[in-house]
């Protein structure tokens, strides 16, 4: 199986991917766990292929327990493959910081990146800065 990025961590401990195959970039935030009506405008709605998608911020990590975003995944792959698109996830202030160390969720077609992580796509580096962590956010996630 051929993988459409190229992850890897530069001399400076950085860490980097490549969208060669990507035509087009969008950015888009505060998703709050619409994974699956996102993949569903993307790839249906506006029909969109080779396109990277980056979710900048709150995109909803850390509410549900780590079996809903596998399934999520599940879900969606096929669609997301014959589009040939990917979701880049940045974290915000909202989301659980342990889902953004770069392993944690990795997946050929979705990925929640590092902070300071540097995209390449569409002849663009992309720094991707993720957001602080909010006074509330455990108190919402209780809720």
């Amino acid at each position: 199986m051929r993988y459409y990025l190229e992850y890897k961590m530069n001399h400076s401990n950085t860490f980097s991917l490549s969208f060669p195959e990507a035509k087009t970039i969008i950015v888009s935030g505060d998703i709050h766990g619409d994974f699956n009506q996102l993949v569903f405008k993307l790839c249906i709605q506006y029909k969109l292929t080779d396109t990277l998608l980056i979710v900048a911020g709150d995109c909803g990590f850390g509410f549900e327990k780590k079996e809903y975003y596998e399934q999520m995944v599940r879900r969606n792959t096929k669609r997301m493959n014959q589009a040939n698109n990917w979701i880049v996830f940045v974290r915000g202030n909202h989301d659980n910081p342990v889902y953004f160390e770069g392993t944690t969720f990795s997946y050929k077609r979705f990925i929640a990146v590092p902070d300071y992580t540097i995209l390449q796509a569409c002849n663009h580096s992309i720094l991707c800065v993720g957001g602080a962590i909010s006074i509330d956010r455990n108190y919402r996630i209780n809720e």
